[in-house]
């Protein structure tokens, strides 16, 4: 029709296209105030005639969008049953609530005694936006720069509060005037509401709260316009973890925050990896604590748990790395003398038996600065001879080659390791004439001993070619 809506759709027709059903009324929640849509199904009789993937508000009407099931038609004065996702909403519902009681804990923290100022004005710190959906909650907030680890933890202390003491949530539609006369009320600075408009209240009766709504106390609750869907009381919200606090603008801080199944699982991957840690913080410095160290820290970069945790996580993992520096600081004193023992037991054999070059796996890990050191050492005993030395780092992942040739000699030390790397076909490295270097990482089918001895056997071929 003109208007774009039609009396009647037949799913056999154009079966894949989204199309949008408009209900006399609805329990669907459309996407508004921050919140996500609801989803679910839409029946007629027993049968599925929509499956609802998203809701959302359309020229005034609530639009259920989706797609009609195949062979399903569909008509105006059709009698629908809605079905809602409510599971889904049950993820939904205590990332909103959380999120009210997340705006009254940061005005508490960071405004003290200021917080009970309402929002009919803008104040220092104000709700910038948020956003609400089944796997978390966000929400945006002005303020002059990044929250200090201690407020951080003392805002996560008190919605953990709130959530373990129990409070009811109230809602009720009040009207407007009635509403903006309650004492420290919550409200988005410069948006419209509707009059009458929705109130919800955590911990107090909006009845009581209305009988006197100049009382100082409401301070001390979260009062706020919202037309979204809630819990009815939030021990339903199981756990809070804020995971995230950055900033997104000048003046503006974002803050990321799970509830419920999502928040225990954030801490039951914290506190393995608090236990790994302090596991690890008993280990003394070496190859295995170094081994453990890398492994995990690649997880905690990437794991999604309390900004409270990750600082205590921190704090042991500056424990875990002071030890491996000591660590590191003693192997390296003890390799430099084992490289000098080494490197003086190559050059006084080589002069002794009258070798022509030196290819030999040393241990020195794959550090470049002991492979040059080991080079002059060996220089300085035989300046003549050409030099090629293989080494495998701690883990064994990756080898080190190094190679010099002693000015005006055919050889060159870059296109030795080039052979080596093309022959071996794979590893990476640079130089010059006379000294070059490379890492060739192991693989597989090939670990550390095995890298190591065909590297030395195509080295020996470059000099056969």
């Amino acid at each position: 029709s003109d208007s774009g809506m039609i009396n009647e759709f037949n799913a056999k027709e154009n079966n894949d296209n989204l199309i949008g059903i408009i209900l006399d009324k609805t329990p669907f929640y459309y996407e508004s105030g921050g919140q996500i849509f609801d989803t679910g199904v839409l029946k007629l009789g027993d049968d599925i005639a929509l499956t609802v993937v998203s809701t959302q508000s359309y020229g005034g009407f609530v639009l259920h969008v989706g797609t009609l099931t195949t062979g399903m038609t569909i008509t105006v004065g059709n009698e629908i049953t809605c079905h809602v996702d409510y599971e889904r909403r049950g993820l939904i519902a205590p990332n909103h609530t959380m999120t009210h009681i997340l705006n009254f804990a940061l005005r508490k923290i960071l405004l003290g005694d200021n917080a009970s100022i309402n929002t009919g004005t803008a104040s220092l710190c104000d709700q910038k936006g948020s956003l609400v959906d089944a796997e978390k909650l966000r929400f945006d907030f002005s303020w002059s720069g990044g929250l200090t680890s201690k407020q951080i933890e003392e805002v996560e202390n008190i919605i953990k509060d709130i959530i373990n003491i129990g409070h009811p949530v109230y809602a009720q539609t009040v009207p407007l005037k009635d509403a903006y006369e309650i004492h420290s009320l919550r409200a988005v600075f410069g948006e419209q509401y509707p009059d009458p408009v929705r109130v919800i209240s955590v911990g107090n009766s909006i009845e009581k709260v209305l009988s006197n709504p100049k009382d100082n106390q409401w301070s001390g609750y979260s009062i706020e316009f919202c037309g979204g869907t809630h819990l009815s009381n939030t021990a339903e919200a199981v756990d809070f973890v804020l995971v995230e606090e950055s900033g997104i603008a000048k003046g503006i801080r974002r803050i990321t925050a799970l509830t419920k199944t999502a928040a225990r699982e954030s801490r039951r991957v914290a506190d393995d990896l608090i236990k790994r840690l302090d596991d690890m913080l008993l280990l003394p410095g070496g190859i295995e604590l170094s081994a453990k160290n890398k492994v995990i820290k690649a997880e905690i970069d990437k794991a999604v748990i309390s900004l409270v945790t990750r600082e205590i996580i921190k704090q042991k993992q500056a424990k875990i790395l002071d030890t491996l520096k000591k660590w590191n600081k003693s192997r390296e004193a003890a390799r430099l003398a084992d490289a000098t023992t080494a490197a003086e037991k190559l050059a006084n054999d080589s002069v002794n038996n009258k070798d022509l070059f030196i290819i030999e796996s040393v241990d020195i890990g794959a550090d470049n600065k002991l492979g040059r050191k080991m080079h002059e050492l060996i220089k300085n005993i035989n300046p003549n001879i050409p030099v090629f030395l293989a080494s495998a780092d701690d883990e064994g992942e990756r080898v080190g080659i190094f190679a010099a040739v002693p000015s005006g000699n055919n050889l060159n030390a870059k296109e030795w390791c080039d052979f080596i790397i093309s022959t071996i076909g794979r590893g990476k490295g640079g130089g010059k004439a006379d000294f070059a270097n490379a890492i060739v990482p192991t693989n597989e089918n090939n670990n550390a001993v095995t890298t190591i001895n065909n590297i030395l056997e195509v080295a020996k071929n470059y000099l056969n070619n």
